[in-house]
């Protein structure tokens, strides 16, 4: 029997050294980049972050005065059409919008401590903008309603800055503002429908969308944030005590592991699309993001299996010197292998711009642009998308074929493109339309 156990006990020193050897063979690449020099650019005085937070004791009077009526009435509504009670709102809380607007002057701030594990849980600021922009967004129908086209585009131009200040952060945050953005296209619609916009002014709006999606925050400001939120996540999992764990090292090689995928990220994350190389998704770290996955089976054109058993098809980098590190590594971890997800959410972690939902509304749009190019120059929209000429609408039509999985028919509520599951409205010169909130409305 003694002899057993001090067998048992030699074998598993054996092993436990053997992974203690096998950990450190793991390369310490360290954190992916210079984290104290990222967040210094965040560091002034006084940001519009900071003008955003002050506010947020009138965004819940706000919040409190649409109890009755729900804050869904506010958002994208012809002016006419509004309740009173949400016509008010715009005239007693101009100030509010003003504060917002007088912020844009100062550098873009981050909420909340970027250095969190949930970080992304508590951002009031984000979201208290769906309120303001939906405030803004009013107003530009307001204005556009008694003819007053060019002050509807200054408010544009303010709610994209808006847009640009708030995507400093977290995904959440970064999703949040591009929802103020597809707040913002829908009454861009309706104003391009105004038979008074003419062909420059298509040309420009064209401009001003293409700027600001230039002007985005890049993919690898993303995966920084992301990297500080999941280091202090697997820092936490890490710090509850486990034999196992201190036996085989786990912590170390969770480490390293963790910093060699986000280094890998970043080296990809802003190149240009046609110099990327394939995200191979392992299937430890990616099936919690569902709509990835998706587009993997898409782009690879094989299928990932459902389970999260430990055979993994695919792998996070392609062939380099790191690979069998990492796919040995995180075979081996025993609790903690869940925690190295991929970062960010779905629609922000664009290695391909086709799987996102702003990019998507981004495609809608320069249709909307070049069917309106179309009828001020022929009288008329075209019968599909089919006719629409490549010039007008080069952003959707490049690589993809004019329809780009779309579709443009004229039903009992006007004009409309939809892909299946949502629809958009495309107002006709001089329409008077029926409200913007049938926009995207699913599909049954």
């Amino acid at each position: 029997m003694r002899i057993a156990a001090i067998t048992l006990v030699l074998l598993l020193l054996l092993f436990a050294g053997w992974r203690h050897w096998r950990v450190w063979s793991i390369p310490d690449v360290g954190d992916p980049y210079d984290i104290d020099a990222f967040l210094a650019g965040y560091e002034h005085d006084r940001t519009s972050m900071d003008v955003f937070r002050e506010t947020l004791p009138e965004v819940k009077r706000i919040k409190q005065q649409l109890a009755g009526v729900g804050e869904h009435t506010l958002f994208n509504v012809r002016w006419d059409e509004a309740l009173p009670e949400v016509r008010d709102l715009v005239g007693t809380h101009r100030d509010l919008i003003d504060k917002w607007v007088a912020a844009l002057e100062l550098p873009p701030g981050v909420e909340g401590d970027p250095q969190s594990a949930n970080y992304d849980e508590n951002l009031p600021v984000s979201f208290s903008s769906q309120i303001v922009v939906g405030l803004m967004v009013l107003d530009a129908n307001r204005l556009i309603e008694e003819g007053d086209l060019p002050g509807a585009r200054k408010i544009y131009s303010q709610i994209v800055e808006v847009c640009q200040h708030l995507e400093h952060g977290p995904a959440t945050s970064q999703s949040l503002a591009d929802s103020a953005y597809v707040m913002m296209s829908m009454s861009l619609a309706w104003y391009m429908g105004q038979a008074e916009v003419d062909v420059d002014e298509l040309y420009d709006i064209r401009t001003f969308l293409a700027e600001y999606d230039q002007q985005k925050v890049p993919l690898s400001t993303t995966l920084k944030f992301a990297y500080l939120r999941d280091r202090d996540r697997l820092e936490k999992e890490l710090a509850i005590s486990s034999m196992s764990r201190w036996l085989f090292n786990e912590s170390e090689m969770a480490r390293r592991i963790q910093q060699m995928i986000y280094a890998n990220l970043l080296s990809e994350a802003d190149r240009p699309e046609s110099e990327q190389s394939p995200v191979w998704a392992h299937e430890c770290v990616s099936l919690d993001q569902p709509e990835f996955v998706l587009w993997l089976r898409r782009q690879l054109g094989q299928t990932l299996p459902n389970d999260n058993n430990r055979y993994c098809r695919f792998t996070l980098f392609r062939d380099g010197p790191y690979r069998e590190d990492v796919d040995e590594g995180i075979h081996q971890l025993i609790v903690s292998h869940h925690w190295l997800t991929l970062p960010g959410s779905p629609w922000r972690l664009r290695f391909t711009e086709r799987n996102s939902y702003y990019e998507g509304v981004r495609r809608v749009n320069e249709l909307q642009i070049g069917l309106h190019l179309y009828h001020r120059e022929y009288g008329k929209f075209p019968d599909s998308l089919k006719d629409l000429p490549k010039e007008y609408a080069q952003l959707v039509t490049a690589g993809e074929g004019n329809a780009s999985g779309m579709s443009f028919t004229n039903t009992e509520y006007g004009y409309q493109l939809g892909d299946g599951f949502f629809v958009w409205r495309v107002y006709e010169p001089g329409e008077d339309p029926v409200p913007p909130t049938s926009e995207a409305v699913t599909e049954k």
